[in-house]
């Protein structure tokens, strides 16, 4: 099962209910849509745009589960929330709604207390602040996350004399394994800012460089995409065994959906706070 969300809390609730007057079932603009889909039961946030998606022009949502809980494509809550927005919304115009890509935050911090404070007190007050700053709930599809928000939120902490940031970077879903294992390996310096892109159209395209070639598993496996995608993509692909150096080919091509960046408290690792002796 998917979908299911603990019931609306004081702020959630103070969102949600002027939405359901907004659009009053006429869908016109893409505010609108945007509007009409976030007051709907286990929806927590949507962002909509009007997109080309290789073929046509569409009325593209993207969206987040309340509390960002796990939202299957396929699941009962977005086929309702697809056949309420084609039926409100304009009939010339197809729509299309997509589950949030995740950029999963990661911040390092050595943290200095003040002398009349002690760590185990001050440390799980912070490690709140800066979920509440950068977690579900300060976060908005599309919206960056900025090393400013950090710091903002650590000095609004009693006992917290400065802060020390090492690591701030993001890890999006996207993300191929190469990509991943560098990025952990070495985070680099901090950034002063980790992008989330709203819904946008996009076409990547892969380019053999191994004097020997590649075979398509190899290249299936390094973009996370079966087979028959890979050559649903590539149509003139004729040889499936091997693919020469300096061919490109298609890995994706199509509209990838807003991006969600955040700290998560499920993923207790991505935020780590060291005391300064």
């Amino acid at each position: 099962a998917t979908g299911g969300a603990d019931a609306d809390g004081p702020g959630l609730t103070r969102r949600t209910i002027p939405l359901a007057v907004s659009a009053l079932d006429r869908l016109v603009s893409a505010a609108d849509y945007e509007d009409f889909a976030r007051s709907r039961a286990g929806i927590g946030r949507a962002a909509a745009r009007e997109l080309f998606d290789g073929r046509r022009r569409v009325l593209h949502v993207t969206v987040a589960g309340t509390d960002d809980v796990p939202l299957d494509g396929g699941s009962d809550t977005l086929r309702a929330l697809r056949g309420a927005l084609t039926e409100y919304g304009d009939a010339n115009l197809p729509v299309r709604v997509d589950v949030r890509e995740l950029v999963l935050l990661l911040v390092a911090a050595k943290v200095k207390v003040a002398p009349d404070h002690a760590w185990e007190f001050v440390e799980p007050r912070l490690r709140q602040a800066l979920l509440r700053r950068l977690g579900y709930e300060g976060r908005e599809l599309g919206q960056a996350a900025r090393l400013s928000d950090v710091l903002a939120a650590a000095h609004t902490v009693p006992g917290v004399d400065y802060v020390d940031v090492d690591v701030f970077n993001g890890v999006p879903a996207s993300a191929t394994p190469e990509e991943l294992t560098a990025l952990l390996t070495d985070p680099g310096a901090p950034r002063s800012s980790v992008p989330a892109h709203e819904a946008t159209y996009d076409e990547k395209i892969h380019t053999v460089r191994d004097a020997d070639g590649e075979t398509l598993s190899a290249v299936c496996a390094r973009y996370g995409i079966p087979l028959a995608e890979l050559l649903r993509l590539n149509p003139d692909i004729t040889d499936t065994r091997r693919l020469a150096k300096g061919r490109s080919v298609v890995v994706f091509r199509g509209i990838r959906p807003a991006q969600l960046a955040l700290l998560s408290p499920r993923a207790a690792d991505t935020l780590i706070l060291t005391e300064v002796k």
